[in-house]
């Protein structure tokens, strides 16, 4: 039982000793002894006891209200740009993104520069192109599902770029048939979308329809 408790000690006490995210073994020959009988201090954020740019997370203190020394989520003091933009850590609204003009649309808090609101998007129009050919089999045989996909407008402040959303327009189901007459069968399909204005880009059980997908 000794050996398994100097074994957990020693393990707890390696948690521990940890800096900002590497591993320091100190060189000393008598660490692990050091370590097994000392008590650990209790498990607390690692933060700058003094603020300043150049500050960096060795030391331990207590987070609590009104305290001006923080590494934060950042891994840096708080008082630090780490994006380098001009504005300090703890005012950008992006803090890993370079941002020098903090231009906030929405009004959420976020900066535009790394919003992730999906935005409002809205049919803009029809890309009229044959982009996937989708054979499934199924307890009656073969179908084949064609799609399309229509093109989607950002409405939203952020005016992000167009994004696409995929739709099937048609299906030749083909039963059990031979590869050869399923795939004429196919093309016939194809033609008949053709005379509505399709383009076929495609012959294959690719999708090569547009991206980003909504």
């Amino acid at each position: 039982m000794h050996g398994r408790t100097r074994s957990i000690a020693l393990r707890t006490g390696m948690l521990w000793i940890m800096g900002c995210g590497s591993m320091s073994f100190a060189g000393s020959s008598g660490l692990f002894e050091s370590v097994v009988q000392a008590t650990p201090p209790p498990m607390r954020p690692l933060c700058a006891q003094t603020c300043s740019p150049t500050s960096s997370c060795n030391t331990r203190c207590i987070l609590t209200p009104g305290e001006p020394a923080t590494c934060g989520d950042i891994g840096r003091c708080a008082a630090a740009d780490v994006d380098e933009d001009g504005v300090v850590s703890a005012k950008d609204n992006c803090p890993r993104v370079f941002n020098p003009t903090q231009t906030d649309c929405d009004g959420d808090g976020r900066g535009d520069a790394c919003e992730t609101d999906p935005g409002a998007y809205a049919f803009k129009a029809n890309t009229m192109t044959l982009c996937h050919f989708d054979a499934d089999r199924h307890i009656s045989g073969i179908t084949v599902e064609l799609y399309t996909a229509d093109v989607y407008q950002d409405s939203s402040c952020l005016h992000l770029p167009d994004r696409y959303l995929k739709r099937e327009v048609s299906s030749v189901h083909c039963g059990f048939h031979s590869a050869s007459t399923c795939k004429s069968r196919v093309a016939q399909r194809v033609q008949e979308l053709a005379a509505q204005g399709y383009q076929p880009i495609t012959d294959s059980d690719q999708d090569v329809c547009p991206q980003p997908r909504i």
